[in-house]
């Protein structure tokens, strides 16, 4: 018997919040830059341009949480989703706060001065798309069926 016959909502099934993942990556960044520095060449203008990827990134964060609010959905990673929000940011790329997550590593790596960290923007974006999003969207097309397959097909993943 599955667990939506027994009576418990199905689930994205993600382990890990996002959200620790991201800063783990991180983490890992600097942790190799502490072993063995590599920096970014000298120009005065990292500093504005990482305060600007943190700017951007908290600005989209907080936008993506207020559209869950106001959708009176779940933003958390472990729970199921009432509403499926296709509107705001959510136009424009279906994992926008992921997409935040990943300004705000770049801002952090720049103003770190640190090549590793910057270099593993990737990664988180791998870490997101296999441990994070593709159970969310398989979760979501069970949950909403062709509603979100449509949407699939007319909003990207990422931007």
């Amino acid at each position: 018997m599955s667990d939506e016959q027994q009576g418990v909502p199905d689930r994205p099934g993600v382990r890990l919040a996002p959200p620790i993942l991201l800063i783990a990556v991180v983490l890992i960044g600097y942790g190799l830059h502490l072993v063995w520095a590599l920096e970014l060449p000298t120009w005065s203008g990292w500093s504005v341009a990482g305060s600007a990827s943190i700017g951007a990134g908290v600005a989209i964060l907080v936008s993506g949480w207020v559209q869950f609010y106001r959708a009176k959905t779940n933003v958390l990673h472990n729970m199921p989703a009432s509403n499926l929000i296709q509107t705001g940011l959510y136009r424009f790329s279906r994992n926008p706060i992921y997409c935040a997550g990943l300004l705000l590593h770049l801002g952090v790596g720049l103003l770190a001065n640190s090549l590793w960290i910057l270099m593993l923007v990737p990664v988180s974006k791998y870490v997101f798309d296999r441990l994070v999003i593709e159970h969310e969207e398989a979760y979501l097309e069970r949950a909403f069926g062709q509603v979100y397959v449509d949407y699939k097909r007319t909003v990207r993943r990422w931007v």
